[in-house]
């Protein structure tokens, strides 16, 4: 699961894709580091795309799988980065991913617990 601080950067990519509407580049490349879900659906993570609505549903899983189908789009209709970005559906899921930052749903940071070996000091 992707943690607080990589929903910031994907957020930030956000913003600057829609500040610049022709170039989402940045925004990809976060997608592709921590956000791709290969279980995704095409019929069904794409469902925010036709229905704004469905975008203010989406839990952390359903984000990774609708950032998948924002993703992999372009590769059977070229222009679809462009066309998303011009509509309103990175904005709905940008409104959901800030949400969702505000909720809390995202652990603060990887971190790695080492075992208690303290007994091996007595």
């Amino acid at each position: 699961m992707p943690t607080r601080a990589e929903a910031e950067r994907l957020l930030a990519a956000i913003d600057a894709a829609l500040a610049d509407r022709s170039a989402p580049g940045q925004l990809l490349r976060e997608i592709r580091r921590f956000w791709v879900d290969h279980r995704y659906s095409p019929a069904v993570d794409g469902a925010w795309t036709r229905d704004p609505d469905a975008a203010a549903r989406l839990d952390v899983s359903e984000m990774r799988r609708a950032l998948t189908f924002y993703m992999r789009a372009e590769r059977f209709a070229e222009g679809s980065h462009t066309a998303l970005l011009n509509a309103t559906g990175v904005g709905c899921l940008r409104a959901r991913l800030a949400a969702l930052l505000a909720e809390g749903a995202f652990e603060p940071a990887a971190c790695w617990s080492l075992p208690d070996v303290s007994w091996v000091l007595r």
